[in-house]
Parts: structure tokens; C-alpha cells; sequence
């Protein structure tokens, strides 16, 4: 058995329960990963309010990023694996907020002894998902980029791999969110003077936000600019008027990228996010404190912390 924190029925964060579950059963590809801590994102809320429910059944135990232990696995699962720490997200992004997680080799990475499990557990879903958009909408050196939501994790990421590749970084939040903007950006727009204050020369807009934002977004960017959006499908119709190419970006754990996160993390190539920590029984509570704006940054649960 093991403790989680799972929901019964689609609702805001009273849904949240800490209860005891069976472990996973593992298939023959998987491992079984005693996880030490999990990160937290906005996409578990998402999850928890029914926005996918179409795709998803309860009960259900949120949470998709992870750091543990292998401690089981099955035939097929790469045998150099058991035993080690390792780090990763779970392709259904979910699963995580458990003391166990069944997970396939594409989720997982081997976590160097350089990085804590509180820093790999808040890193692998929001720094792919930043990779990984960016370079849907083709990064490269020179371009200049617009990241709406700089501010927030995903946008913090975005911010070091669009500067990485040489690009001309714009950042758009709220005013009261400009100390939360990774300093490495060139420029800073607050949505309070949005869109009449910002220029329209963009090749690149990275959309974390959405709503009428990325509506209002479309006439910032160059004739065949890319709008690349990680919260909504974009407009094709506006898009297609605007003569500029959308898409909505979905992230997948890759092991190739979990490994190269690890290694740009321990050579200092990206820096990682403030994380603050709370128990796994206080998940509903981290939950209600995020969703009022009372809880800034990057969560994670602390998880089978009794042995170390």
C-alpha cells in the first residue's frame, strides 16, 4: 500500500484527498519509482477542475513531474536503471502526487548526484515544455521572440533557452510580476499597456497565457512569424488572415532530453527555479493557496522523506 493524494469527483481543491492506494502494478516496459518529491503545476489544477475530463477517468492522483528511486522493474526495462535515482514526467501527466509511480524508459532519466530530488521534481515538465514550444516555432539566433508569461515557470525557462540560442528576448507580464522575470531578457511589456505599447516586428511569439491576449496577439508578429501557444489552440482563420503560421504545442518526455536538462543544470547552462516545499498531505492546501495568488512560484511535495 501507499500513501496519495487523489480526487473522486471533478472540483476545485477540496476534491484533493490523502488516502492510502495500492502500489502500481508495473508492465514488463515499466519501472516502479519510489518517488522522494513531485512537482506542482497548473496543469494539476486543470486536471483537477474537469478541463480534461474528457480524457481522463477517476479516480485520478494528479501531479506529472517526479524524482525518486527505481525500485522495481519489469523484463523489458533497462536493468542498469534499478537502483538509481532518476528524475522525470509521466506522459499522461499524471500519477505523481504518490509515494510510488509506474513510469516507461521515456519518461525517465537517471538523476545526477549533482541535483537534489527537490530540484529535479520542479524542472523536467515546465523546462521541456519551454524547449520544446520554442523550438516548434523555430528559435534561432537573431530572432526576435515574444514570451507572454514570462513571469511564471514555463516563461522563466523559455526566457534562458531563447538566450541560449542568441535570440532577442521580449518579456510581457503584469507590472507587479516584473521582479519574477529572469533578468536575462532584453526587454520587459507590461499587459497593462498591452497590445498599443508593444512593437509588431516579432518572429516568434511563445504564448502562456492565452485567452484574449493570444487574440490580440496575431498583429505583433512579422509576415510569417510563428505563434507557438502551450495553453489553447490558436485561431487558424485569424492566423491565416494575418499571413503568420499557429499551433498549440504539447509537450512529451523524451529520456534523450531528460538527460540533457540534467547535464545543462549541473554545468550551470540553465539555471533552475526557486522551488518552496510542503508535505504531500498538504497538497490541497498548496492547491487553495496557488489558485488565490497567495502561493508564488515553483511547488513541490516532499514525498517518502522518513528514510532520506
Amino acid at each position: 500500500m501507499m500513501r496519495v493524494v487523489q480526487i473522486h469527483e471533478w472540483g476545485d481543491a477540496s476534491r484533493l484527498v490523502y488516502e492510502t492506494l495500492a502500489k502500481p502494478e508495473i508492465a514488463d516496459n515499466q519501472a516502479l519509482v519510489k518517488v522522494r518529491a513531485s512537482g506542482v503545476n497548473p496543469l494539476d489544477w486543470k486536471i483537477r477542475n474537469g478541463m480534461f475530463s474528457d480524457h481522463y477517468s477517476l479516480p485520478l492522483v494528479p501531479g506529472a513531474e517526479f524524482s525518486g528511486e527505481i525500485v522495481a522493474k519489469g523484463d523489458l526495462f533497462e536493468p542498469s536503471l534499478l537502483g538509481q535515482q532518476v528524475f522525470g514526467f509521466t506522459q499522461s501527466m499524471t500519477g505523481c502526487y504518490a509515494e510510488y509511480v509506474a513510469v516507461s524508459a521515456n519518461e525517465v532519466a537517471p538523476l545526477p548526484e549533482q541535483l537534489d530530488h527537490i530540484i529535479a521534481a520542479g524542472t523536467p515538465l515546465t523546462a521541456l515544455t519551454a524547449w520544446g514550444a520554442l523550438e516548434a516555432g523555430g528559435m534561432a539566433k537573431g530572432k526576435r521572440i515574444l514570451i507572454h508569461g514570462a513571469a511564471g515557470s514555463v516563461g522563466s525557462f523559455a526566457v534562458q533557452f531563447a538566450r541560449q540560442a542568441g535570440a532577442h528576448v521580449v518579456a510581457a507580464c503584469k507590472k507587479s510580476q516584473e521582479t519574477l522575470v529572469f533578468p536575462a531578457v532584453d526587454e520587459i511589456h507590461f499587459y497593462e499597456d498591452f497590445p498599443d505599447a508593444f512593437s509588431r516586428d516579432y518572429d516568434i511569439v511563445l504564448d502562456l497565457v492565452g485567452g484574449a491576449i493570444q487574440q490580440q496577439t496575431f498583429d505583433l508578429l512579422r509576415k510569417g512569424g510563428s505563434l507557438i501557444s502551450t495553453v489553447m489552440p490558436p485561431d487558424q482563420k485569424i492566423s491565416k488572415e494575418c499571413g503568420v503560421t499557429a499551433q498549440m504545442f504539447m509537450v512529451t518526455p523524451e529520456a534523450q532530453k531528460l538527460k540533457s536538462l540534467a547535464n545543462m543544470l549541473i554545468n550551470g547552462v540553465l539555471q533552475p527555479l526557486t522551488v518552496r516545499r510542503y508535505p504531500l498531505s498538504e497538497a490541497r492546501g498548496v492547491h487553495q493557496k496557488q489558485e488565490k495568488g497567495e502561493l508564488i512560484g515553483k511547488v513541490v511535495l516532499l514525498v517518502n522523506t522518513d528514510d532520506g
